[in-house]
């Protein structure tokens, strides 16, 4: 038997984004603590920030480090570091 898919309000979805953003938790820690999964939040934080006019400059990087995107080929530097250019 297959199992069903769980169904999640858009007022939910739109919490965890909320708190992902204002809090700069890791997607990971955020996705964990409600019992979701971290790929399906990214997804859902991705969405979000297209229906709210948020920008993908800051990402949540995978080791819970908050890291900044450099236009200088998607170099990632964590924040407070000089990409050296």
């Amino acid at each position: 038997m297959s199992a069903s898919r769980r169904r999640f309000t858009q007022e939910f979805k739109d919490e965890l984004c909320v708190e992902v953003i204002s809090t700069s938790k890791p997607i990971r820690e955020v996705a964990e603590s409600y019992g979701v999964g971290s790929e399906t939040l990214r997804n859902w934080l991705i969405k979000y920030r297209e229906a709210h006019g948020g920008t993908e400059t800051e990402l949540t990087a995978p080791d819970g480090l908050s890291a900044s995107v450099q236009a200088f080929g998607g170099e990632v530097v964590p924040e407070g570091q000089d990409s050296g250019a």
